[in-house]
């Protein structure tokens, strides 16, 4: 069903979802706790991440610009996510769909904040 959103293609070019600017760390995604205890020591991705309550610690803001985006540990620049379908959050793996509440009633929504699917046909 995203195909026909997105291109893997796209998507592996852009790697909006897997960056983050100190605002918006709040959208860190969460990791389930056995995920957080098998990325938290060395493990076969060779990358460990830092975790606070379940979310993913990012480091490595050279400035105070609040604009500055920071990637995700687990975000390869040449190949995307490196993690697995089964220890990537949630998130991750709907993205660009997200649930969000409205009115009181959950619904699944196409975010707009993904650079690619506010491009399509269509969008506005």
């Amino acid at each position: 069903m995203l195909s026909s959103i997105l291109s893997k293609q796209s998507c592996a070019s852009c790697k909006f979802c897997c960056s983050f600017r100190r605002q918006s760390l709040w959208e860190t995604q969460l990791f389930p706790p056995e995920v957080v205890e098998k990325l938290s020591h060395p493990n076969e991705y060779g990358v460990m991440g830092e975790f606070r309550d379940c979310q993913i610690v990012l480091g490595g803001y050279r400035t105070d610009d609040t604009e500055e985006e920071v990637p995700c540990t687990f975000l390869n620049p040449h190949k995307g996510c490196i993690l697995k379908a089964e220890d990537k959050p949630f998130d991750c793996s709907i993205w660009p769909l997200r649930i969000m509440d409205k009115d009181g009633e959950l619904v699944i929504a196409l975010t707009p904040t993904c650079p690619l699917s506010a491009q399509r046909p269509g969008a506005s």
